[in-house]
């Protein structure tokens, strides 16, 4: 298994002692990723807890474009607005992107990650 594949596999399982930080913000980032795949904007912003570690998983993996969609999305649910153009985006980005996003910012970040 690659060093991408090994912190995926990690991330989807539960926390452990040997964890670092960049494991963390993958957890992260695929507990929001599955959120948004399953029920969109809509079901993500129902977890105040998923949304801010989601929005500090995008930081870390510099993630800029999904932050200023969901910035949109928390924006139009706040006033009863549809959302379904900000999923549709998100959608279309999906696991492929998350995956080619993931594995540049683990081979850049080695160290933050559990070996």
């Amino acid at each position: 298994m690659t060093l991408v594949e090994v912190a995926w596999e990690r991330a989807l399982g539960p926390p452990t002692a040997s964890e670092r930080i960049g494991d963390r913000h993958l957890r992260a980032l695929l507990r929001g990723h599955g959120y948004l795949m399953n029920g969109g904007f809509e079901h993500l912003c129902l977890e105040d807890e998923a949304v801010s570690a989601f929005e500090t998983a995008i930081a870390f993996f510099e993630l800029d474009q999904l932050g200023q969609w969901l910035d949109a999305a928390r924006e139009r649910l706040d006033t009863g607005r549809p959302v379904g153009h900000w999923n549709r985006l998100y959608w279309s980005f999906g696991d492929q992107g998350l995956r080619a996003e993931t594995e540049r910012v683990v081979a850049e970040r080695r160290r933050m990650f559990a070996p």
